[in-house]
Order: C-alpha cells, then sequence, then structure tokens
C-alpha cells in the first residue's frame, strides 16, 4: 500500500469515529471536526461509501454560509457486522453486532466441566460463532471478523499468556482461530478488561478525549486503562492488570483476584451462572 492510499485509509478510520454515535454531518461539517480539505474528506468518503459503510441523508444548512446546503453523511448500520464472544469459566458469551454496535443476535450458555480445556473451548468458540452468525441472517460477506475477550493475561500476539480462572498457560487461541476462520476477517484476542474500557471509550463524546480508567469486577479483578482513544498496553501488554498483583495476607501470598474476585464467592452463585447475575 503506498503512502497516498494509507493517508486515505487513515483518514476514512477518523470519519468512521466521528460518525460512530449515529450523527449526521455533512462534509464540510467533518472537514472541520478534522481540520482536513474537502477535497481530503472527499476522497475518504468514496472510500467508505464504495465499501457501503456510509451513506447519504437528509440536508445541512449551511449556518449563514454561501452556498447550497449539504448533504449529510451517517454510517450505515448494516454495510458491516463483527462477532464477538466472551469467554468466562461460568458462560459463553457470543454476538453479533452492526456497524453502530446493535447486538443483532445473542447466545449465552453454560461454558460446562470443560473450561479447563483450551482445545475444548476453541471448538466451541467456532461452534458458537457459526451458530450466532446463522441466527443473525446477515451475509457472510459483510462479517468483518471476530474479537474473543479472555479473563487473563493476553499476549501482543493473540497467545493467552495466563488465565487463572481457566487454568490456561500459554495457548496460542489466536493464532488456530485464524486458521480456522474465514481467510478474510480480522481476527483478534484480547483481555476481557481490554475489551468492556475499548467499549466504553467508544460511547465517549469526542469532547473527552476518549479516555478511560477502568476496573473490572467478575471472576476475577480487571483493569484497563484508554488514553485518548488508545489502549495503554504497557512494555509487554499488561498495563491495567491490577488482578494479577501479587500481596500477602495473613502469611498467604497470592494474586489480588485470588483474595477478592468471584472465585473466593462460588458458594454464594449457582452453577453456571454468570456473575454478574450472580451478584444482582
Amino acid at each position: 500500500m503506498n503512502t497516498t492510499k494509507i493517508l486515505r485509509h487513515i483518514n476514512a478510520i477518523r470519519c468512521l469515529r466521528l460518525l460512530h454515535d449515529g450523527r449526521s454531518l455533512s462534509r464540510a461539517d467533518i472537514a472541520r471536526e478534522l481540520g482536513l480539505t474537502r477535497a481530503t474528506i472527499g476522497n475518504a468518503m468514496n472510500v467508505l461509501e464504495d465499501a457501503g459503510y456510509v451513506v447519504e441523508g437528509e440536508t445541512h444548512p449551511t449556518e449563514g454560509r454561501k452556498g447550497r446546503p449539504g448533504v449529510g453523511v451517517s454510517l450505515n448500520p448494516t454495510g458491516a457486522y463483527f462477532v464477538g464472544v466472551d469467554i468466562g469459566p461460568q458462560v459463553l458469551t457470543a454476538v453479533v453486532v452492526d456497524l453502530r454496535m446493535n447486538v443483532v443476535s445473542r447466545i449465552v450458555e453454560p461454558t460446562g466441566p470443560d473450561f479447563r480445556d483450551p482445545g475444548s473451548i476453541q471448538e466451541r468458540i467456532l461452534d458458537l460463532v457459526r451458530r450466532v452468525t446463522a441466527e443473525a441472517r446477515v451475509p457472510e460477506d459483510k462479517i468483518e471478523g471476530l474479537c474473543v475477550s479472555v479473563p487473563g493475561l493476553v499476549g501482543r500476539d493473540g497467545s493467552v499468556i495466563n488465565a487463572p480462572f481457566l487454568e490456561w498457560r500459554n495457548y496460542p487461541l489466536r493464532q488456530n482461530l485464524v486458521a480456522a476462520c474465514d481467510a478474510r476477517w480480522i481476527v483478534t484476542v484480547c483481555n476481557d478488561a481490554f475489551a468492556f474500557a475499548n467499549a466504553e471509550a467508544s460511547r465517549l463524546s469526542p469532547a473527552s478525549g476518549g479516555s478511560v480508567l477502568l476496573v473490572l469486577m467478575a471472576e476475577g479483578l480487571g483493569g484497563a486503562v484508554i488514553d485518548a482513544g488508545t489502549h495503554m498496553m504497557g512494555a509487554h501488554g499488561f498495563s491495567g492488570e491490577i488482578g494479577h498483583t501479587a500481596i500477602t495476607v495473613d502469611g498467604r501470598t497470592d494474586t489480588f483476584e485470588m483474595f477478592a474476585g468471584a472465585k473466593a464467592f462460588s458458594e454464594l452463585l449457582d452453577p453456571d451462572q454468570a456473575v454478574a447475575e450472580g451478584v444482582a
């Protein structure tokens, strides 16, 4: 990809982010908000329109400026779809979301007794992906990718380094999923707290800078930092992982989440029940 195409791609992504909250903006509005020329925005919009990611709609007044009203551009929710799977010791959750992050279909089922076997869960993930996409009834060529969230440390290459509650270590989950999924898909494996923080950051207004400090209390204790829309990963990709901090209490040394995570309260929860449901 040459420099011109790379810049066009980057500008197209910036336009998508600006429109992600469902707003309809004219090309002139987008150019002003992003500090780019109308010609640059026009090129980026051509990319997005050709891909079916945006549609034209209502006209926008020129607010006292001369010239014809601008034509509004907004996200096309049916322009692309994405699959998400969350792994937990109690339940597996799979969803299909559209380009506006509306949930189109959802399947939640007990993880079962084989959660310690990553190969078995990997096959369950692939089966869930097949079923949830069939239930969504969306064109196969509109599905852009898969993201799997894991309650544990995930390396930059998508390998699960250590997931204490699943008892997984050094499992190449992303590599295996890439080999099994549609070759067109972008496949991502990430920590569950990061997935949560990234979703919350996407809801923030542009004025907030998209910065979030999140502490996730579920099976364990997770954390993630989003600064100006960017995940702060740290030197090894584990920034924010407060649950894995080693502490000593009454002579016993273990991780923070082993002392304070939901596993300590498992007797109070029903079997095969999500932690959030059990707490409620």
